[in-house]
Order: structure tokens, then sequence, then C-alpha cells
């Protein structure tokens, strides 16, 4: 997974690999609902700087499910950290590359714990 800083943060032929459904990358990660967006009719709910830590689901963690889901495909599909602040969690890491890249680390940490454990606990 490329860093922030790293150069060429737009999208590689490697990366552009099609995945199932015969959609590229982009256009799989851009397929789901963003950040705010729901697939109810609900008010858009704020994300954190930092996901939980705690070993306990959340309420947070139970309306931030589509976002985990949708880093852990992109990170499968070998986005990187940048792609997945823009695409996903709606930071700009070319104005934010900090916030960016806590953001991703901590939720995409989370989502793996959610993934591995945190599911049974739902």
């Amino acid at each position: 997974m490329r860093s922030l800083g790293d150069p060429g943060t737009q999208l590689t032929q490697a990366s552009e690999a099609r995945l199932g459904h015969g959609r590229r990358k982009s256009e799989a990660i851009a397929a789901t609902p963003r950040l705010g967006e729901s697939m109810t009719n609900s008010e858009p709910v704020a994300l954190a700087d930092e996901a939980p830590s705690v070993e306990d689901v959340t309420a947070y963690d139970k309306v931030h499910l589509t976002e985990y889901l949708r880093l852990l495909d992109a990170c499968a599909a070998g986005a990187s950290e940048s792609e997945m602040a823009r695409l996903i969690l709606g930071i700009d890491p070319d104005k934010e590359p900090e916030r960016a890249l806590r953001a991703v680390a901590s939720h995409l940490r989370r989502a793996r714990w959610m993934s591995e454990r945190g599911y049974q606990r739902l």
C-alpha cells in the first residue's frame, strides 16, 4: 500500500486491474454510498478522525459499517491510502495529509477488528 507522501497517487495500470463483475477498482470503490450517504434516508453521521478502539461494538461502528466494508474491499483491491481517504472517508489527502492517513489507518484497523471479532457482538 502506498503512503500519502508517495508520488503518483493517481491510479496506475496495476491498480486499475479489473475486479469481479467486470468493474474497475475505482468504479467498485465509488459504487457504494459515500460517507454521510445512507441506504436509508437518515441524517448523515459525521466521521471521526479516529475510529473507536474499545473491545465492544459501538453505535459509531454500527453507523459506519458501510465505510468499514468499503475500506476492506478497497484495501483488498490495492487502493492507496489517498484513494481510500478521498473516495470512502471524504477527506482530501492533498489538503489534510496527516488527518487522512490517521483516519484511514484508524478506520481500517477498526474494520479488520469488526471482521475478525466485533461481528460476534452484533
